[in-house]
């Protein structure tokens, strides 16, 4: 896949064909269970000829597998059992103080660039949901880990970088400390136990292979229990 989307054209491959298929009700929901490098197709953002999105039309929804989906589910009406005073409290970051990463085996390391803009948007978000925005050097991984298990609402404003090789060695970047590089990856969220009824991610995301591409994404993805992510470039 190109370092850069053709939104149009995959929206004519991928959805024209089964267009008719879909549900008129813009509520129902769309699910999609890529594979492989369909990973990386930003469905909520692709285009029809008319330069709608996919996601004006529908409630699109994504998930890695049918047994995941099925864990989410189950996961969703835990939650939606439990008292609304035991759920914890909402953990909102925007642009941690970035780490240093290299993107190419030989390549020196360089900070990732800041994200004002995801600041910007942490900002006010975090008094709508009773909380303090964790901004710059406070946004430690951890002190971010510390607080994941137990929040109710989760909101992640940073880079994420993808490793399309080893999946769960994909990341989160958050500011380094000590000896830890920041790093927050797949592997380490999967063995966490989250309570969160609804997970934000806004990745800057890059690609973490040997040709060092860039991914240009831009989309809005809804998993079963709430997992949503977006691309907010400056």
């Amino acid at each position: 896949m190109s370092n850069r989307l053709d939104l149009p054209t995959l929206h004519q491959l991928l959805i024209d064909p089964i267009a008719s298929l879909l549900p008129k009700d813009p509520n129902a929901y769309v699910i999609f269970i890529p594979q492989g490098s369909l990973f990386q197709v930003p469905f909520p953002a692709l285009q029809d000829a008319n330069g709608t999105y996919l996601i004006q039309k529908h409630t699109i929804r994504t998930a890695p597998s049918i047994q995941v989906l099925a864990l989410t589910r189950q996961q969703q009406q835990k939650l939606a059992s439990q008292p609304a005073n035991h759920r914890g409290n909402a953990l909102v970051l925007g642009n941690p103080t970035m780490t240093q990463i290299s993107l190419s085996p030989g390549e020196p390391k360089q900070a990732l660039s800041p994200l004002p803009g995801a600041e910007d948007e942490a900002k006010p978000i975090a008094p709508i949901l009773n909380t303090q925005a964790i901004i710059g050097a406070q946004g430690t991984k951890a002190a971010i880990v510390q607080k994941m298990p137990q929040a109710s609402v989760i909101h992640l404003a940073t880079h994420g970088l993808l490793d399309d090789v080893q999946g769960l060695g994909s990341a989160i970047a958050l500011a380094p400390s000590g000896n830890d590089d920041g790093l927050l990856t797949a592997a380490e969220i999967l063995d966490m136990k989250l309570q969160a009824s609804l997970v934000v991610l806004i990745p800057i995301l890059q690609k973490q292979t040997t040709d060092a591409i860039k991914l240009e994404v831009s989309l809005i993805v809804e998993y079963d229990w709430g997992l949503q992510t977006r691309d907010t470039r400056e």
